[in-house]
């Protein structure tokens, strides 16, 4: 009968392969798409991301002060964030799905046995 207080083991975890680094390759794609000539650190996009950072279908805009050729503006970033942000819910909506499937079975597998 399987034990269900065993420790987790490498099967029972689910790795993606996206995150923070995903979403700061993302992000520096983006926002240099729109504005080429902005100076992008990885602090920079670390900050954006984590104060920022959203998926809902409203927010307020979003306006952040980065510099081109020296000289710092305000750019208006809301719907280039929420999209960068947004190629993570797919992968982690299906990961989550796919563990609650596992469990089910799990539990199933315990029952019967």
């Amino acid at each position: 009968m399987p034990n269900a207080r065993r420790n987790a083991e490498a099967e029972d975890q689910l790795t993606l392969n996206i995150g923070g680094n995903f979403l700061d390759d993302t992000l520096r794609q983006a926002l240099l798409a729109k504005y080429p000539n902005v100076q992008l650190s990885a602090q920079i996009l670390r900050r954006i991301k984590e104060k920022y950072g959203y998926v809902s279908e409203k927010s307020d805009p979003i306006v952040v002060s980065l510099t081109e050729q020296g000289i710092p503006k305000e750019y208006e970033i809301t719907d280039i964030l929420r999209e960068c942000c947004l190629q993570l819910t797919d992968p982690i909506s299906k990961a989550v799905q796919n563990l609650v499937v596992l469990i089910l079975i799990f539990k199933r597998v315990c029952a019967i046995t």
